[in-house]
């Protein structure tokens, strides 16, 4: 093995463009303590190195636990079996790239909650906001000269219900915290289209 002092990508940067005899056909990046969830998806680290495998050409998992899990089997265990599926899969692995590109891979993201067994399952979702902006409230207005606060509304990643019964959620973070694994196709360019996400569904099955 060899380390790399400095961000994630530069692992990847450093194995494709410099290391490597040849470049690998999936990159791993992970897995990391922490869940990347809504806003965190642009500063993670995680996704960062799995991103830059992708604009190299080459697909990529990106795998993260929620804060303060012990036991990452579960996840180990489902990542593996994503990495076989790609290699023994000719239509999974033409998946993992953007359709009509051969030099762009799909980044699939993916976070396990604490909860037990894994949790209720595998949802495909897309990237939603942990932070939510209202509105405003007047602080001062002294001499014409108006003082605003910017209200928000914050969802803790961190707090999830295992238990919940909750169903319909449409996001990463509605997901996570009712207790579901959950799957974000990614591009270089942000959130993939709904019709391309689709495609991933049956990854969410061999959770």
């Amino acid at each position: 093995a060899t380390a790399i002092e400095g961000f994630p990508a530069d692992t990847v940067l450093w194995a494709v463009l410099t290391s490597l005899p040849q470049p690998p056909e999936l990159v791993v990046a992970g897995i990391n303590a922490g869940q990347t969830l809504g806003e965190s998806v642009r500063f993670s680290g995680t996704v960062g190195a799995a991103l830059w495998g992708a604009r190299l050409g080459i697909p990529a998992i990106a795998a993260n636990v929620q804060f303060g899990v012990s036991d990452y089997l579960p996840a180990a265990t489902f990542v593996a079996r994503v990495v076989d599926h790609f290699r023994t899969n000719k239509g999974f692995r033409k998946r993992m790239r953007e359709k009509g590109s051969t030099s762009h891979g799909i980044v699939l993201n993916m976070n396990f909650p604490d909860c037990p067994e894994g949790g209720r399952g595998m949802e495909l979702v897309t990237v939603g906001r942990a932070i939510v902006y209202t509105g405003h409230t007047l602080l001062d207005d002294i001499g014409g000269v108006k003082t605003w606060s910017l209200e928000r509304t914050t969802t803790n990643t961190n707090i999830v219900d295992c238990l919940s019964t909750f169903k319909d959620v449409t996001s990463d973070v509605d997901a996570f915290i009712n207790g579901f694994a959950t799957l974000t196709p990614l591009s270089d360019e942000g959130q993939i289209s709904s019709r391309a996400m689709k495609q991933f569904k049956l990854v969410t099955k061999l959770y």
